[in-house]
């Protein structure tokens, strides 16, 4: 099986390097490399099209504007060909046999993921593991609920393009939106296995922080709910439109700190695992008190 890369950059030269040479240096050899870049402002375009004429499986493409990490994801994902494809960011290092472990494992799931190592920007080991306690959710609702697929771990078979491609736009991040989709669509799953070294620095975009702020929680909540309303309208989830906007209306609640006069909230108790849903729910708006939300959040993320 051809088996593609999907890479979006932007402002990346610090690291893009050590990422590509990763890339290059796999056990499994990928049949094409296809890389996006959203419109740098630094010197990542020219490391690229330095990389593009030594190596013929490398294809660069340029956006004329910044369009954000998802849209320039989902472009890359667009271009590829292969049966297989894995997503890379720009700044992470694979181990040599990340594709060859994924592909060996993928089986008749349409995505499977892995576990990460922690590094620093000089790639020293802060945590042997990212994924601390993940198990392989298979659900698509627990996937509406939270995501435990990181992107950069990620391998997943052409027939999910076939299938929930273009990502919608607006939606918040491209991994999310891909465990929703493979988890309504078909099968997952998780290999506990450290694949990649991903890195934490300054520019991250979005990095493991185990300080997450009240704040930044509250708005990411509002990034996921206002995404799942996007695919409440998507025709391809026809048959769960009224699930995704109950657990749409979940996230929105919990990033207002109250659910108010909303009773159609009580519908999440008849959804498979839905007690403790609903038992986070009144726990992290603090029955409307937002000082007693940030209180409860402090305490369940210790």
């Amino acid at each position: 099986m051809n088996i593609s890369i999907a890479m979006a950059t932007y402002n990346g030269e610090k690291y893009l390097a050590e990422q590509l040479d990763s890339i290059l240096s796999q056990s499994q050899v990928p049949n094409e490399i296809i890389i996006v870049d959203d419109y740098s402002t630094d010197d990542t375009w020219q490391i690229l099209q330095s990389y593009a004429k030594n190596n013929s499986t490398i294809k660069i493409y340029q956006n004329e504007s910044n369009l954000g990490a998802c849209q320039t994801f989902n472009k890359a994902i667009l271009l590829t060909t292969g049966d297989l494809i894995a997503l890379s960011d720009q700044d992470d290092v694979w181990l040599p046999n990340k594709l060859a472990v994924l592909m060996a494992n993928i089986s008749d799931n349409l995505l499977i993921h892995s576990d990460a190592y922690i590094v620093d920007e000089k790639l020293n080991v802060i945590s042997q593991t990212f994924k601390k306690g993940v198990m392989s959710q298979q659900n698509f609702i627990d996937y509406l609920f939270a995501n435990n697929v990181t992107g950069c771990t990620c391998l997943f078979k052409r027939e999910l393009i076939n299938l929930a491609l273009p990502i919608p736009t607006g939606f918040y991040i491209h991994d999310h939106y891909l465990a929703i989709a493979a988890s309504y669509f078909g099968k997952l799953n998780y290999l506990s296995i450290p694949l990649i070294k991903y890195r934490q620095h300054s520019n991250n975009q979005i990095g493991k922080n185990y300080q997450v702020s009240f704040d930044k929680f509250k708005e990411a909540r509002q990034k996921v709910g206002s995404s799942l309303k996007l695919l409440a309208n998507a025709s391809f989830f026809s048959q769960t439109q009224t699930t995704i906007q109950l657990v749409a209306e979940y996230h929105l609640a919990i990033a207002r700190c109250t659910w108010g006069n909303n009773y159609r909230l009580l519908d999440i108790l008849q959804l498979k695992g839905g007690v403790k849903y609903f038992l986070s729910l009144l726990a992290l708006t603090g029955f409307g008190n937002n000082k007693l939300a940030k209180l409860m959040y402090n305490w369940l993320k210790r």
